[in-house]
């Protein structure tokens, strides 16, 4: 019996805990960031089991990849667990995910981290995770709904958010000296949550959508000067106000809107060289993502947004992968790396041993269709390997002649078979412990 239980557990966590580990799990709110070709997520909510995640995802898109299985990688888990957070790279050479704001909780209890503003920081070339206190930090900690974005010169800009309240100030945020400036409200600050954001090269800041902001209108907001001014986009009326979408600004500078809350049509153009700002709808291929909304997305070579998680609008979480081809504005299902476009490596020498557990490779999402047969293929594995066991031991004690006295208590053993109180006796085990 012992040797049965030993079989199971061994058998257990070479096959049954690994599939199960692979899973990558439904999640909104998550925020998401490309450094050197490896694209990360981290954090998020997930609806069905109420609990925000302590994680951070990472895909390498140097490989090549279907959408039905990206080659996701479970990084070292962060020390709390966030959702609608901010995250930007900083540090030296970029080197570091930073994640300010959002809605941050024990992973274990769940409950509110309230207090210091938290900073958290992860070190790319280690696979670290560090918790710092910002003492000049405006109030984040369960500052939610909000967008934050990056310039090329190791600067950050952090707008509105909901903290029970619409919120409307503007922050600048030095990823290099950790400092945080609030800059100057203007006479009408645009007050909005669950919107998105574009920060175009000239320094504008496109605000799309959300709470607050009237119906159909973009926001063109300067941060610098704090000048703020509506725009109508033409033709008027040709797409629905959106909430909990995404924005992906393009090297054109059109701005490719993805998904919402019951809105259509799922995808929309806003050129923003043209002005006014003018919307387009792209004919898009038959093959088409599902209406998404509270999602991640990220351009990839300049040309491929890829779209990660989110809730679909029958209110079922994701876990999917969706690639949409902007040159020929179409859904792709498989993804092939331009190696021209590749960012060089440069070797990294670490300053200390890297202790860190070696990363989990996972694939997902894997289909319950595939665990269950797994299930099913382990148990019969197991049945087949006590089976031999069996016939090994009853082999083994017939050729030395051993003979076992056992009580004659048939319920002991549920099935056993006893014709004499001095026999050998090889029980069947409780249905419990069967392989």
């Amino acid at each position: 019996m012992f040797n049965t239980i030993t079989i199971f557990l061994c058998f257990f966590f070479v096959i049954i805990h690994p599939i199960s580990c692979q899973i990558i799990q439904e999640r909104t709110d998550a925020t998401s960031v490309i450094k050197d070709d490896i694209l990360y997520v981290l954090g998020g909510y997930n609806d069905v089991n109420n609990l925000a995640l302590s994680e951070i995802l990472s895909l390498d898109l140097t490989t090549s990849m279907t959408t039905d299985s990206p080659p996701w990688k479970r990084l070292k888990a962060p020390p709390l667990a966030f959702a609608s957070s901010g995250v930007v790279l900083g540090g030296l050479n970029n080197n570091f995910i930073l994640v300010v704001g959002g809605a941050i909780l024990d992973p274990v209890s769940q409950n509110k981290v309230l207090g210091e503003q938290t900073l958290l920081e992860y070190d790319i070339t280690k696979d670290e995770w560090k918790r710092k206190s910002m003492s000049n930090a405006p109030e984040l900690n369960w500052r939610v709904q909000f967008d934050m974005l990056s310039d090329n010169n190791e600067k950050s800009y952090l707008h509105g958010g909901n903290d029970g309240t619409f919120l409307g100030d503007t922050y600048l945020f030095d990823t290099l000296s950790i400092t945080w400036t609030r800059l100057a409200t203007p006479q009408v600050p645009i007050l909005a949550c669950d919107f998105s954001s574009v920060l175009l090269n000239d320094g504008r800041l496109i605000i799309i959508g959300g709470y607050g902001p009237p119906e159909n209108n973009v926001s063109v907001h300067r941060p610098i000067s704090q000048v703020n001014r509506q725009i109508v986009p033409q033709p008027k009326g040709m797409t629905d106000h959106r909430r909990y979408h995404t924005s992906t600004l393009l090297p054109n500078g059109d701005v490719v809107i993805v998904g919402g809350l019951d809105v259509t049509p799922n995808v929309v153009i806003l050129e923003t060289a043209k002005d006014p700002f003018q919307w387009r709808i792209p004919d898009i291929s038959e093959l088409a993502a599902p209406p998404i909304n509270e999602h991640c997305a990220e351009l990839v070579q300049d040309r491929y947004i890829f779209i990660m998680f989110g809730k679909r609008n029958d209110v079922k979480n994701s876990n999917k992968l969706y690639i949409l081809d902007t040159k020929q504005y179409s859904w792709i299902t498989s993804f092939q790396p331009n190696k021209s476009l590749i960012t060089p490596k440069i070797p990294i020498l670490p300053d200390s041993p890297n202790t860190s557990p070696p990363s989990i490779n996972v694939k997902a999402p894997v289909s319950s269709i595939i665990v269950v047969l797994s299930v099913v293929i382990s148990v019969l594995t197991l049945g087949l390997l006590g089976t031999l066991v069996f016939l090994y031991k009853r082999r083994k004690n017939q050729s030395g002649k051993i003979t076992t006295l056992v009580e004659n208590k048939m319920s002991r053993y549920r099935g056993s078979y006893v014709e004499h109180t001095n026999i050998m006796v090889y029980p069947n085990e409780d249905s419990s412990h069967r392989p």
